[in-house]
């Protein structure tokens, strides 16, 4: 029986480039509810995933389905109102205020014109409320720190409000009180609205602590998913980084030196 909480899902997929195969034989069934955390060295094709997920990188060969239709079928309109991206790309337009960015998450749901109702300007609100910069809203978006912009786009893609949350290393510029509060947030998303979360992260601890699943990124073009557990238990996480100078330690859920333990 089809599982009809699936919302991305991906048969025998290839990705990569003309020249280059990244990764291979990836089968993945993400669900809504659910946050999903990608942990893989540099280069290990993390980004490469996403923007294949979102049809910005044609794949090299298999599927894709977002909410059991295929990638292809998607417009671009019907894409803005299923899948929200943050990404960590500096933003063009800075001389705009941080509510009218935010603001721009509705545009897929507003009419030909463009005009937000007092809906639209109660969810922008609401995501300013959420990430903690409501205080921000009227400063333009050159005026904020590097963590303070990231909070605003990922602002953004919560007053888009898809079904399908999609962030390439949202968390960069964060400290880690805002890594573990953005977390907890996208979290309480997930299950309010049954939002799939997918995101790339460095940071092993945190995500093997807070994401529902893992997807790991492991040399040679592999990837696998797993619940955080079942990679520590089956010892996979420690492929993570091979032939480098660090070990896996259970009892800290993250990477140690082996120079210096």
């Amino acid at each position: 029986m089809k599982d009809m909480n699936i919302t991305l899902a991906t048969r025998d997929l290839s990705i990569g480039y003309p020249t280059r195969v990244v990764a291979r034989d990836i089968n993945l069934n993400l669900r809504g509810g659910e946050v999903t955390a990608m942990l893989g060295e540099n280069g290990a094709g993390k980004s490469t995933l996403i923007r294949t997920l979102i049809g910005e990188l044609s794949p090299l060969s298999g599927e894709i389905e977002l909410l059991g239709k295929p990638l292809a079928s998607y417009s671009r309109r019907r894409m803005a109102t299923t899948v929200s991206l943050v990404t960590t790309e500096s933003i063009d337009a800075f001389r705009i205020t941080v509510n009218e960015l935010v603001a721009l998450g509705r545009q897929p749901h507003t009419g030909i014109f463009g005009r937000l109702s007092a809906k639209d300007r109660e969810s922008v609100a609401d995501a300013l409320v959420k990430v903690g910069i409501r205080h921000k809203a009227a400063e333009t978006i050159d005026r904020l720190s590097d963590g303070e912009r990231q909070k605003a786009m990922i602002a953004r893609a919560i007053a888009q409000d898809t079904p399908i949350i999609l962030l390439d290393e949202p968390f960069s510029f964060l400290d880690v009180a805002s890594r573990v509060e953005i977390l907890d947030l996208l979290k309480e998303i997930s299950r309010a609205r049954n939002t799939t979360i997918l995101f790339s992260t460095h940071d092993v601890s945190q995500a093997l602590r807070m994401a529902d699943n893992i997807l790991l990124f492991t040399p040679g073009g592999a990837i696998s998913q797993a619940r955080p557990a079942e990679f520590v238990a089956n010892g996979q996480i420690s492929s993570l980084f091979p032939g480098r100078n660090v070990v896996f330690d259970p009892s800290q859920s993250d990477f140690i030196s082996l120079k210096h333990p």
